[in-house]
């Protein structure tokens, strides 16, 4: 190997370990499974540098053949540095997954990759969103699909191709038969673009995700696409969010479900189909038997709408996913769906964020959870549902017996006896001190906490724990708790308490007062530590950080790099 400062990052883990190979200088690599990772180096003399990193990156590669995905996410490589990627690409035969958003790459670029694609036979998947890619390009790009039999997925979110460029992708898929995703995400293809790709979809007989989000298609193009669907047998995927397509196209696309038997997901996000539209959607489920995952955030459907939808869920047999984010339904609207609840079998994860609710609300929605058996996420976040509500919720929780997730923000400081099989998330920084007291006769380790101080987008799986930033529990342990979680199917819980102690004096709503809160958390935290170890789990508490060593072990820990990288592969430290 030629790299210096090489290292095995928890090598006792059962799953692949991270190989983090760094240089003072020049660029960084980061090797997770087949996933090779890459931060460019390049100083001020970036053509020439960029060139001997990329000979070293070709020589890499050819000596790890495992290596299947090169994630080159943001690096601003530029029409040169995609030129010399191209080059590799015409000699390289293991590579199927490359990721070159944010790069900059610009026409020339954009042509020199195309060019290449033309002969290698090998690459299955081309990320290239946010990269300045217009009309031209995209017409060279259509000419690769038309020859290219290897590509399933092509990702060209945030460009600009156009109406044309659609036209031309469009043209190449009535021969093209082997792409299966397209995500054309923000790309100002307006009406006839969205018309284009319409037309091909009745002839196409391999495409199954299409995303046309954020294009400005209007109703009239949204029916263009619907008259599709009544005849297309391979879509599985629609995503329509943010295209105004109102009422009209929502009409259409509800007759279309009538007719349609493999469309699996639609999402209509923020496309003003008000009440009526769902109306008019709700009806469509009541026949419809392949839609599984439908949403709705913010479409201003009322009660009203999550009435109807209410009726259509009693009579629908297959949708698992509802969202109705923001759409004001009011205390009728979740009285209208908790009756539901109680005769649907199907539906797994019902979103009521920001919907007005009240405590009214929460009550007939807790009734209904003493029925139901087959609801495991329940989001019931900024609703005002009040001590009341929250009271009502935990004590359907004590006899439901399949909620997994219930997400609350309201006044829960007397909210008690959680079965100990549930999941409770709490987004709220001063919520956690109110109720901790209220949870000590609770076994800790088996609630789910996700606390989120900073506003950050934290997740967590019995496979992986992510945190953005830093957390009070390092990554290593957090693995080590989620490898004892994974077979525990007696208990269906995750253990992920995410603390970031390095910058506490920026909670949103930390003051003077909030000094017991702060005492409070770090003192659940070696509760739950105990828990842990408790368990057996191979933690130890030299490795937890206090506040005054966390500050100064991550204060370089390169936030803006995590950042920029974060999307596609792992993440450079």
């Amino acid at each position: 190997m030629f790299f210096d400062n090489l290292h095995i990052e928890n090598p006792s883990a059962t799953t692949d370990p991270v190989l983090v190979i760094k240089k003072e200088k020049g660029m960084k690599f980061e090797k997770v499974g087949n996933e090779l990772g890459v931060k460019f180096g390049y100083g001020a003399d970036k053509i020439n540098d960029f060139n001997k990193e990329i000979e070293e990156l070709k020589k890499y590669l050819e000596e790890n053949p495992t290596v299947t995905t090169l994630n080159l996410f943001s690096n601003d490589i530029g029409p040169e540095g995609a030129k010399a990627l191209a080059g590799v690409l015409k000699e390289n035969k293991t590579l199927t997954t490359l990721n070159l958003g944010s790069n900059n790459i610009d026409s020339e670029g954009a042509k020199a990759l195309a060019g290449v694609l033309k002969v290698n036979t090998t690459l299955t998947t081309l990320d290239l969103e946010n990269n300045n890619i217009g009309p031209e390009e995209a017409k060279a790009l259509a000419g690769v699909l038309k020859v290219n039999t290897t590509l399933t997925t092509l990702d060209l979110e945030n460009n600009n191709i156009g109406p044309e460029g659609a036209k031309e992708l469009a043209e190449a898929l009535k021969v093209n038969t082997t792409l299966t995703t397209l995500i054309l995400e923000n790309n100002n293809i307006g009406p006839e673009g969205a018309k284009a790709l319409a037309g091909v979809l009745k002839e196409n007989k391999t495409l199954t995700t299409l995303n046309l989000s954020d294009n400005n298609i209007g109703p009239e193009e949204a029916k263009a696409l619907a008259e599709a669907l009544k005849v297309n047998t391979t879509l599985t995927t629609l995503d329509l969010e943010n295209n105004n397509i109102g009422l009209e196209g929502a009409k259409a696309l509800a007759e279309a479900l009538k007719a349609n038997k493999t469309l699996t997901t639609l999402n209509l996000f923020y496309n003003n189909i008000d009440p009526e539209g769902a109306k008019e959607l709700a009806e469509a489920l009541k026949v419809n038997t392949t839609l599984t995952t439908l949403n709705l955030f913010y479409n201003n459907i009322g009660p009203e709408g999550a009435k109807a939808l209410a009726a259509a869920l009693e009579a629908n047999k297959t949708l698992t996913t509802l969202d109705l984010r923001s759409n004001n339904i009011g205390p009728e609207g979740a009285k209208a769906l908790a009756a539901a609840l109680e005769a649907n079998k199907t539906l797994t994860t019902l979103d009521l964020f920001y919907n007005n609710i009240g405590p009214e609300g929460a009550k007939e929605l807790a009734e209904a959870l003493k029925v139901n058996k087959t609801l495991n996420m329940l989001n019931l976040e900024t609703n005002d549902i009040g001590l009341e509500g929250a009271k009502a919720l935990a004590e359907a929780l004590i006899i439901n017996t399949s909620l997994l997730d219930c997400e609350l923000s309201s006044e829960m400081k007397d909210v008690k006896n959680f079965d100990e099989t549930k999941s409770l998330v709490l987004k709220r920084n001063k919520l956690l001190a109110e109720i901790v007291p209220e949870l000590e006769k609770a076994v800790l380790s088996q609630i789910r906490f996700k606390f989120n101080p900073l506003g950050k987008n934290i997740s967590s799986s019995a496979d992986n724990f992510t945190v953005p930033g830093q957390s009070i529990l390092p990554l290593n342990m957090l693995k080590e708790i989620g490898k004892h979680f994974k077979g525990a199917n007696s208990k269906q819980f995750y253990l992920s308490l995410i603390l970031n102690d390095t910058k506490m004096k920026e909670f949103e709503d930390l003051n003077a007062e909030d000094n017991k809160t702060i005492a409070e958390i770090k003192e659940l935290q070696m509760q739950i530590l105990d828990n842990a170890k408790a368990l057996g789990l191979n933690i130890d508490a030299a490795s937890v950080p206090s506040s005054s060593s966390s500050s100064s072990s991550h204060s370089s820990s390169g936030k803006e790099e995590d950042d920029e990288y974060h999307r596609g592969g792992p993440s450079m430290q």
